[in-house]
């Protein structure tokens, strides 16, 4: 059981070093490189408009995000005008 947990512990800890070093050399390569943001921000919004153009599901879970979004400000709004 422990050996289960400490295996699990370890694999974490491998993931979360990778993660920072992802994330390191993506930031280093951003302030190096402005070309590289400018073409990575290029791709990831074609990425997010075709899947939305695409895939329904994901289509409608943004929809739906966005209505969740529209009604909280309203109520914030009608909140802060009965106040």
């Amino acid at each position: 059981m422990t050996d289960v947990m400490t295996n699990d512990v370890n694999i974490n800890k491998r993931v979360e070093q990778t993660r920072r070093a992802a994330t390191k050399y993506f930031q280093r390569k951003i302030t190096e490189d402005p070309e590289f943001y400018a073409k990575d921000k290029e791709r990831v919004k074609n990425y997010i408009s075709n899947r939305y153009r695409n895939d329904p599901e994901y289509a409608e879970k943004l929809r739906s995000k966005q209505r969740e979004y529209a009604k909280k400000r309203r109520e914030n709004k009608l909140n802060k005008n009965l106040e």
